[in-house]
């Protein structure tokens, strides 16, 4: 199981990079104020963090090579 987890998360070291693109996105759209990128930011990780989990306890069968 822990073999399983470290794969998951190695296999989505791009997403925070990803995450941080669609923030500056969202900000030079005007959708995020300077002031809230930070909030903005730690929102996104906690709703993929969450998704992430039901996805994985629910075990549907995702290859999370794919998802990065």
């Amino acid at each position: 199981m822990l073999e399983e987890i470290l794969k998951i998360i190695a296999g989505m070291a791009g997403l925070g990079a990803f995450v941080s693109m669609l923030i500056n996105l969202l900000k030079a759209v005007g959708l995020v104020k300077d002031g809230q990128a930070d909030k903005a930011f730690k929102i996104a990780d906690l709703v993929i963090f969450v998704a992430v989990t039901v996805i994985y306890l629910v075990r549907v069968q995702v290859d999370w090579a794919q998802v990065d």
